[in-house]
């Protein structure tokens, strides 16, 4: 499977151009170019490789949310040049639930094994791009090389750490000591350690210093203090479990959340992301940079709290599947964490997904409250947010309150279904297309609900309306 003549094509290129095209001019600048595009581009393929290897072995062991993500992976990081890597995703979402031998319940033992072996594919392309980026340097390619070396020390995702002599250490190699000076100079200041701004960041120029908590699955940075960032991690991390238990499965890199001290800076993140809409929000949880995002102004600290689950069940989810998954269900997941009484928190221990607080529930109970199914299943949560913050507020409630009554609480076939569907749907990653982070095409997803359950929906919704009165 793992096609070892793309590295060895790669290698060869390297030999061949360092070997005898070094020696300055336009003309062998211009083809030491061309050879470092192609080394490049052998390296991504024989790590497109690397990651279907790891998928059919996810698949095998029972993982889909996992063999999805390496799958996507493959497709991403060979930039759609991979041909069996495109293959595979087409075959993944013909075939849908028949593609999947079977999935593991409660997998913690082999997602530790599966984070090996995805930390050792990861640590191997590292490996490669440090030897392509010496040899840009020794081809005069200076900004080439500079660009991969810093592209790898990011994928660390790890502060600047130096030797003795100031060069940068990472695990997969050690950098020259001017191109180690460089980054250091170019830094920023996190938690009191040097990092290289990453795509977050780079977002952020006027932003010079932060504060952070950091974990091994999660890292939490704030602008306001120290003390926050601690304090929203130590809640977060304690979610996470819940998290695992819920989707049966874990994000295969490591989630990030920024909160924000006042909606100017966290706009003009916004406006720099392409992400104006969100403005009008208080977070977002942001695929492209796998962060969640949140904006503090004027908010008490449980209420942040409150954000930062919210946002974070968001992230998680994106992490385990890509699968693009309407907004009702998307909000109505992530209330299931982070809403308005579904948590509790004595500092040390979290109680999550209960129920939504009395007064929330009664605001959706009221004269002309109700959404009617219809509406609700291809309503929009932000926009609905931005036209009137009310409705928005009632939106994300009834997606909870119909979330849970499809998970708990309706008929029992219905609730097999619905189970089925979230399995068709995050198996076949419905609606998520590699490279596109950010996709918003519920078309699929919805589509295929609408298949399964459109006949029924005059009975759920009866069931539905029964239920929530009782509440």
């Amino acid at each position: 499977m793992r096609h070892r003549w793309w590295k060895a094509m790669a290698v060869g290129l390297v030999l061949a151009w360092t070997g005898g095209l070094a020696v300055g001019g336009e003309r062998d600048l211009a083809r030491a170019r061309a050879l470092f595009a192609q080394a490049q581009r052998g390296i991504k393929l024989e790590a497109s490789a690397a990651h279907i290897k790891l998928g059919l072995w996810c698949r095998d062991a029972g993982l889909p949310p996992q063999a999805t993500a390496e799958f996507l992976r493959a497709v991403e990081v060979s930039e759609g040049q991979h041909p069996l890597a495109i293959k595979l995703v087409d075959i993944m979402r013909a075939w849908g639930d028949k593609f999947w031998k079977y999935v593991q319940k409660k997998p913690k033992a082999i997602l530790d094994t599966y984070e090996k072996k995805a930390r050792q594919v990861e640590l191997d392309m590292q490996r490669q791009r440090l030897k392509l980026a010496r040899d840009a340097i020794k081809a005069d390619l200076i900004e080439e090389g500079y660009g991969e070396y810093c592209a790898v020390v990011r994928l660390t995702d790890l502060p600047l750490t130096f030797d003795e002599h100031g060069a940068v250490v990472i695990e997969a190699g050690k950098l020259p000591a001017d191109i180690s000076a460089r980054m250091k100079a170019e830094a920023i200041t996190i938690g009191g350690k040097p990092y290289l701004r990453d795509a977050f960041l780079a977002l952020l120029p006027e932003v010079k210093e932060v504060f952070e908590a950091d974990g091994e699955r999660l890292r939490v940075r704030c602008v306001a203090s120290a003390e926050q960032a601690a304090d929203v991690h130590a809640i977060a991390t304690a979610m996470l479990p819940a998290l695992e238990d819920e989707t049966d499965g874990r994000p295969t890199r490591k989630m990030q959340l920024f909160v924000f001290k006042d909606r100017a800076s966290y706009g003009t993140w916004c406006k720099a992301a392409g992400r104006e809409a969100f403005a009008a929000a208080a977070g977002l949880a942001d695929g492209a940079t796998f962060t969640a995002v949140v904006c503090a102004e004027n908010l008490p600290p449980e209420a942040v709290r409150g954000m930062c689950l919210h946002e974070l069940a968001h992230l998680y989810q994106y992490g385990v599947t890509p699968a693009v998954m309407p907004s009702w269900y998307a909000e109505g997941f992530a209330e299931t964490f982070g809403g308005d009484g579904t948590f509790a928190w004595d500092g040390k221990t979290l109680t999550a997904g209960g129920m939504m607080s009395k007064a929330r529930l009664a605001a959706i109970r009221g004269e002309g409250a109700y959404l009617p199914l219809a509406d609700l299943l291809k309503g929009n949560a932000l926009k609905i947010l931005v036209a009137a913050r009310e409705k928005g507020a009632s939106f994300y409630t009834q997606s909870w309150a119909l979330f849970r009554y499809l998970r708990t609480a309706a008929p029992r076939d219905v609730v097999e279904r619905f189970r089925r569907w979230e399995a068709v749907c995050k198996g076949a990653a419905l609606g998520a297309e590699a490279g596109k982070p950010r996709g918003e095409d519920v078309s699929p997803a919805s589509a295929a609900f609408q298949k399964e359950f459109g006949a029924d929906l005059p009975a759920i919704e009866a069931g539905f309306k029964a239920w929530l009165a009782a509440q």
